[in-house]
């Protein structure tokens, strides 16, 4: 469990991480995507993603689909500069039974 948290009263109380995005199929395998991130907008800080998914195999039978997935992160207060961190990931799907 992680996100950002507030001490009410001494309490811990997570806050919803929000975003407003948009995707958009490029074609059967290409899918792009864009976020701003909401959140860190109340703390002063702009954010926002983009990334990009390949379908690199497509089911067939018993054989399960593998999509790889691209994202970069930018982080800025707008004073100091901007923080960017990067991700890849790959999933695939179950087998059919």
């Amino acid at each position: 469990m992680g996100g950002p948290a507030v001490q009410l009263e001494g309490t811990p109380v997570p806050l919803p991480l929000s975003t407003l995005g948009a995707s958009y199929g490029l074609s059967d395998r290409w899918d792009v995507s864009a976020h701003a991130h909401l959140t860190p907008l109340l703390l002063g800080v702009a954010g926002m993603d983009a990334g990009a998914t390949w379908l690199a195999l497509a089911q067939d039978g018993g054989r399960p689909a593998v999509a790889l997935t691209g994202r970069g992160y930018v982080f800025s207060d707008l004073d100091t500069g901007a923080l960017f961190h990067g991700e890849a990931t790959a999933a695939r799907t179950a087998a059919p039974r």
